[in-house]
């Protein structure tokens, strides 16, 4: 009984006490008297079916047994059961068949299959594994997706960097997600899961009805203004699609860039210059680039919070508006220059902001190192070195020796020193030069250099030095004619009608003095010329005085000054010297108390000079800490010689005959200390 109908083989085998086997074979036809009988009760031809799930019941008879039912819609398998249902009425018209059992039922979910003609298939398989079916059409009559954007209606006009897409979807196999596209490009992802009992109270035909509501935040920052295509998509369950689209117009502000520094003319002579300011962009501000004559430097440093801003543009929402960028001084030339700052919005907008410096042209410096300044050389070779700086970079530099031009010495060689005392000059890490010349052929004794280094615009700059060939000569006092003709002016005072300038009375005094130290046997060096105007501002004019006595390493400085006061009556001679330690920048005396008490002493001394040779009061030496007596390295003073503000001292120091009184008193001053 449980084999199916057909062909089959029968075989008899034999086995033997050994285990050996003979088998024989014939066919026979097993005709079986009752065939599969299968039966679809709640289906008929052409049925319209409505909603998610169909039921299918019926029964199914096989002389062998069932083993299981398997229900699909167009042929794809929707679910499996069993025939355990009692059909009496079955069984009394099969008897046969012996299965009172013969009824199934199922109920399968068709939300995920599409409407329209479809086909149930009904397949009974018999316990052998034989199959036998049984087939209906139907029409599967589907609800139609439906999808609403409630907001933002068609057309609206968002100004927002972002705004809220919300509204309701239906679908009658669920839905598995929402996406929402601008312009095409996704923005956003959601699901339907806001309740919406208004929607199911206008569709209880439909499945998940209550939570039909979506909502998603869409960023449009990096979106260009304009309008737009909105388009939200219902994926179903199923895997249809469903599309709504409205135009949406996007208006956003426009960006502003502010520089704050370097305001606008301004003058800069840094290592660097730092850029800050501001950039406000509706989409968000993805970088900002600056530039340094429509050249591109350096990117900003952003994110820096900025409320003052904030509070004045509020509708860009950012508080963190700020930028700062650091420019090297090598990308910023001499005299005027554009730095433009230029913002990139996250939506490739950009917006530009220029403002104008002006780099002061650095003075050209150049040192000498070796040979030092009145050094004396025994070998018949010697190395020319140092360093030279200009604004626009060094292009030669030349050496010669008594006027003649003897070598060009290789120039570029690193100076780490240097960059840190000279920066924001080009190329000052690599500023030095160097060569080595025979010098055989010059005559013993004193010999005069020239340093000239020539910029790349042209510039030179100069420097002179002396050394000693072999022999050295006497003791050097560098004598300082107090001020100049412009920036560093000293006093001047009108007395019946004339008028006097401390100026030029320094200067008559220096050439009578220098006159007179030379005819003792001393080198002078003036730190300027009298007869020539000099026009430096005071820091500088100071500065240079110190440096010329320091780089020649005097062994005597002696300033002279004409002094002034308000009261007519204050009149006399003093002579200043320093127990101060030098600024920074300038090196301390190798024996500092040398230098004091050498200094009191030549102080001293010149004040009892000139009082006793001039017939001025004696106001005698004073420590007066001022800047060339400071910073000079070696013993230093300065004289005030008398009163211009006074009738009776000016009378004699514009004579020339007291002025060379005056000289010779302050020659006697320094013959009489030991230096």
């Amino acid at each position: 009984s449980g084999i199916s109908s057909g062909v089959k083989t029968i075989r008899v085998e034999q086995v033997a006490n050994d285990g050996s086997t003979y088998n024989t074979e014939t066919k026979v036809n097993i005709k079986k008297s009752n065939p599969p009988i299968q039966v679809i009760d709640t289906l008929t031809s052409g049925q319209v079916i409505d909603g998610n799930s169909l039921s299918v019941s019926g029964w199914s008879l096989n002389a062998i047994g069932v083993s299981k039912i398997n229900i699909y819609v167009d042929d794809a398998l929707k679910g499996t059961t069993t025939t355990n249902i009692a059909r009496p009425d079955v069984k009394a018209v099969y008897p046969a068949y012996n299965n009172a059992n013969s009824g199934y039922t199922a109920n399968i979910d068709i939300s995920n299959v599409s409407g329209g003609n479809r086909k149930i298939r009904v397949e009974q398989v018999a316990k052998d594994g034989s199959t036998y079916n049984t087939e209906v059409g139907v029409y599967v009559n589907k609800l139609a997706p439906l999808q609403v954007i409630d907001y933002p209606s068609n057309n609206s006009v968002i100004t927002d960097k972002t705004f809220t897409v919300s509204g309701w979807s239906l679908n009658n196999s669920g839905v598995s997600k929402i996406n929402i596209y601008v312009n095409g490009a996704l923005k956003g992802t959601t699901t339907t899961n806001i309740a919406r009992p208004d929607v199911k109270a206008a569709y209880p035909q439909y499945k998940n009805t209550l939570n039909s509501g979506y909502s998603a935040k869409v960023d449009i920052s990096d979106l260009s203004a304009g309008n737009k295509i909105l388009k939200v998509e219902q994926v179903a369950l199923n895997g249809e699609k469903t599309v709504n689209e409205i135009t949406i117009n996007i208006q956003k502000a426009a960006p502003i860039t502010v520089i704050d520094t370097p305001s606008n003319n301004t003058k800069v002579g840094l290592n660097s210059l730092t850029v800050s300011g501001w950039a406000l962009n509706p989409s968000g501000v993805s970088k900002v680039e600056v530039y340094v004559n429509d050249k591109n430097v350096t990117t900003a440093k952003l994110g820096l919070s900025r409320p003052d801003v904030a509070s004045v543009y509020p509708s860009y929402k950012d508080s963190n508006s700020g930028y700062t960028a650091t420019i090297n001084s090598d990308e910023i030339k001499p005299g005027n220059n554009t730095i433009t700052v230029k913002q990139i919005g996250k939506d490739g907008s950009t917006n530009s902001v220029s403002t104008t410096i002006n780099r002061i042209k650095k003075n050209p410096v150049s040192v000498l190192d070796s040979p030092s300044n009145l050094s004396l050389i025994t070998s018949d070779s010697v190395n020319f070195s140092g360093w030279a700086l200009n604004d626009s970079g060094v292009k030669t530099v030349n050496i010669y020796i008594d006027k003649v031009k003897v070598v060009s010495p290789a120039i570029n060689i690193a100076r780490a020193d240097v960059v840190a005392v000279y920066p924001g000059y080009q190329n000052t890490n690599v500023c030095g030069f160097s060569a080595n010349v025979n010098i055989s052929c010059l005559s013993t004794g004193e010999h005069s250099v020239t340093l000239e280094a020539i910029g790349n615009d042209g510039s030179i700059n100069v420097v002179n030095s002396i050394f000693y060939y072999k022999e050295k000569p006497s003791k050097l006092i560098v004598l300082d004619p107090g001020h100049n003709n412009g920036g560093d002016e000293g006093a001047f005072a009108t007395i019946d009608g004339k008028t006097y300038s401390e100026t030029v009375l320094n200067g008559q005094i220096a050439l009578k003095t220098k006159t007179a130290l030379e005819n003792s046997g001393y080198r002078v060096v003036l730190t300027r010329d009298p007869l020539i105007e000099e026009r430096y501002g005071l820091n500088e004019s100071l500065s240079r005085r110190v440096q010329l006595a320091n780089s020649l390493n005097a062994d005597l400085f002696v300033s002279i000054h004409q002094n002034k006061y308000s009261a007519e009556s204050a009149n006399g001679t003093e002579v200043y010297y320093s127990t101060s330690t030098a600024d920074s920048g300038y090196s301390q005396p190798a024996n500092m108390s040398n230098k004091i008490n050498t200094s009191k002493q030549l102080a001293t001394s010149i004040s009892q000079k000139i009082s006793s040779n001039v017939g001025f009061r004696n106001r005698g030496a004073k420590d007066g800490n001022l800047y060339v007596c400071r910073n000079t390295k070696m013993p230093s003073v300065l004289v005030e010689c008398g009163f211009i503000s006074n009738r009776s001292d000016v009378s004699k120091l514009s004579d020339s005959v007291t002025q060379q009184a005056i000289a010779n008193s302050i020659t006697e001053g320094v013959r009489s200390v030991a230096f």
